[in-house]
């Protein structure tokens, strides 16, 4: 039930977005300027902004150098989790299980 609750209660704490077909624009692009505006926004209000995609993480980096400090990186089908230069979750296989499969 919502009754009773304030405003507070459901803030907004991330944005997440798909890459390709979301993000990006048909050309695989997307437009920093306006990145940059929104970012500051949602610093302003503590906002975190995450990308997501199944790209390596080294493409999104790249893709997003100018931003790199300010988003939260969902690389590689979600198996990596980055922030600030921090990974904050990474999913790995065995070398024994990966080569049993």
């Amino acid at each position: 039930r919502f009754t009773n609750r304030s405003k507070k209660d459901f803030m907004i704490k991330l944005v997440a977005t798909d890459m390709d077909g979301t993000f990006l624009d048909g050309n695989g692009r997307f437009d920093m300027n306006r990145l940059k505006s929104l970012l500051a926004s949602y610093k302003e209000k503590r906002i975190y902004f995450a990308v997501a995609s199944g790209r390596g993480f080294l493409s999104l980096e790249k893709l997003f150098a100018d931003v790199r400090d300010d988003i939260i990186f969902i690389a590689e089908n979600g198996s990596l989790v980055e922030y600030q230069g921090q990974d904050l979750y990474e999913a790995t296989m065995s070398r024994d299980f990966y080569l049993s499969t």
